[in-house]
């Protein structure tokens, strides 16, 4: 059975943004106070057409030596696009409980041609900077190029 983390992340890369006037008040990016990430579209999560998925559990075999034991872990996995349509790739962990972010992990892509997209970076006011709020981070390419994408995850903090 998956856990918590993997569902939670399945239905967030599967998420579609809201657009009515109430959706993003201030004109905040995602996520926001308003709608988080969007609202759950199933229809547009699981496989089906020219959609695809793949998991990483760091929870359960074989993925989990790619669990994250101490602070300034670096993880990269690679992905090959080959197929037009969006992508995208969610991080998604359980946290232990506390006031704000106990762990903290960071989500960077590198798209073909070196430039490199991180986790949440529509955040309004958030610009180039990494989100140490949400232990949920996501990067969505709308029409990526053809191409090897290498998917980079980073333990910031592991209190």
């Amino acid at each position: 059975m998956p856990d918590a983390a993997l569902v939670k992340a399945t239905i967030v890369a599967g998420a579609r943004p809201l657009t009515g006037t109430d959706a993003t008040l201030g004109g905040l990016g995602l996520p926001n106070p308003d709608q988080g990430f969007g609202r759950a579209d199933l229809a547009g999560t699981l496989p089906g057409d020219n959609r695809h998925l793949a998991f990483i559990d760091t929870l359960r075999a074989p993925h989990a030596l790619y669990a994250f034991d101490r602070t300034g872990v670096r993880r990269r996995f690679e992905l090959n696009v080959n197929r037009p349509g969006p992508l995208t790739v969610a991080l998604v962990w359980t946290d232990r409980p506390g006031r704000s972010v106990q762990q903290d992990l960071g989500l960077f892509v590198e798209v073909p041609g070196g430039t490199k997209r991180i986790g949440n970076e529509s955040r309004a006011h958030r610009a180039f900077q990494t989100d140490i709020v949400n232990t949920v981070e996501v990067v969505r390419i709308e029409e990526p190029v053809p191409g090897p994408y290498l998917v980079n995850v980073i333990s910031r903090s592991l209190a």
